[in-house]
C-alpha cells in the first residue's frame, strides 16, 4: 500500500504495521496526477507554477487534502488517484480487493465535495450538498452519483464532509439524515456502527436487493467497475477484467452466492445497476 506524506508530498510504501493514516473521497477531474505522473518538489511550491492549467485543480486538491491531514495531526495520507501503480496488474488488483478495507481502517476520510459551496444548512436537505455548476442546478453534488464513492460513503468509521474552498460541512453521522435523502440510503445504514455496540458496519444488514438499490442512478467510466465498485460492499473478490463489459456484474452475483454459501433471491430481485 503507497501512502502519501502530508509534509513532503512523496509517495512511501508500508506493509504490515501501517501508520494511522486519513483517507480521501472525492471526484475525480477531468485531468489528475497520477502514480507515475506526481512531482512533490513541485507540489512543495505554494505557486504550483510548474504545473499546467489542466492539472492545477488535481494540484490544489492534493495540497488541500494533506494540509486537512496534517492539521488533524495525520502524517500520510491516501490518495487514489496517485497512490495506485496502475501499470502494475497485480498492484491493480489488490486495490480493487482491498479498497474497501483501506477505507474502512482508515482513521478518518475526508470527503472533498468540489462543486459545492458552504454557507449554512439550509430548509431542505438538497441546500447543503447542492452543487453549485451551472449544468447543475438543483441537483446534489455530482459525488454523490459516483458508482466508487458509494463503498467511499459506506466504508469509513468516521466520515467529515467538505465544500470546494476545504470548509468543514459536518461528520456523516451528524448529516446522516440529509445524506441518507441525497444518496436514497436508510440513515440507519449510515450511523456510527459504535451504537449499535458493535464494530460491525451497520449496513451489513441490509439484503442484496437493497444495496443493490444504492448503486442505482450513479455511474463509473468503465462499465466494469459498476461491479468493481461494489466488491467490498458484498465483501467478495473479483480478479480485474476490463473490456469484459457487462459480464462482470454476472461474476459479481455468482461470487457473492460462493461467499456467502446460500441463495438469496433478493440477488436477482434487481436488474445490473446502468
Amino acid at each position: 500500500m503507497h501512502l502519501l506524506r502530508t509534509d513532503t508530498y512523496e509517495l512511501v510504501y508500508v506493509s504490515g504495521n501501517t501508520p494511522p493514516y486519513a483517507i480521501l473521497s472525492h471526484r475525480w477531474e477531468n485531468e489528475e496526477i497520477t502514480f507515475k505522473t506526481i512531482n512533490s518538489e513541485a507540489l512543495r511550491d505554494p505557486s504550483l507554477a510548474s504545473f499546467s492549467r489542466g492539472l492545477r485543480p488535481s494540484a490544489e486538491k492534493i495540497r488541500g487534502s494533506c494540509a486537512i491531514a496534517r492539521q488533524q495531526g495525520f502524517d500520510h495520507v491516501w490518495i487514489d488517484t496517485c497512490c495506485i501503480d496502475k501499470s502494475s496488474s497485480e498492484e491493480l488488483r489488490t486495490a480493487l480487493n482491498s479498497m474497501f478495507k483501506w477505507y474502512r481502517e482508515a482513521t478518518v476520510c475526508h470527503v472533498f465535495l468540489n462543486d459545492v459551496t458552504f454557507f449554512e444548512i439550509g430548509e431542505h436537505y438538497m441546500d447543503m450538498f447542492c452543487s453549485d455548476r451551472e449544468d447543475r442546478q438543483g441537483k446534489a453534488s455530482e459525488w454523490f452519483e459516483r458508482g466508487w464513492t458509494l463503498q467511499e460513503l459506506l466504508a469509513p468509521r468516521k466520515l467529515e464532509f467538505y465544500d470546494k474552498h476545504w470548509k468543514w460541512m459536518g461528520t456523516r453521522d451528524e448529516l446522516a439524515p440529509m445524506v441518507g435523502r441525497v444518496a436514497g440510503i436508510s440513515a440507519e445504514y449510515l450511523k456510527d456502527p459504535k451504537d449499535a455496540g458493535s464494530g460491525k458496519a451497520r449496513f451489513r444488514e441490509a439484503s442484496v436487493a437493497t444495496k443493490m438499490s444504492w448503486m442505482a442512478g450513479r455511474r463509473t467510466t468503465a462499465v466494469e467497475d459498476i461491479a468493481y465498485s461494489m466488491l467490498g460492499i458484498f465483501n467478495v473478490d473479483l480478479t480485474p477484467r476490463y473490456g469484459e463489459g457487462v459480464k462482470a456484474f454476472t461474476r459479481l452475483q455468482d461470487a457473492i452466492i460462493l461467499n456467502w454459501g446460500t441463495f438469496d433471491e433478493s440477488l436477482f430481485a434487481w436488474e445490473r445497476p446502468q
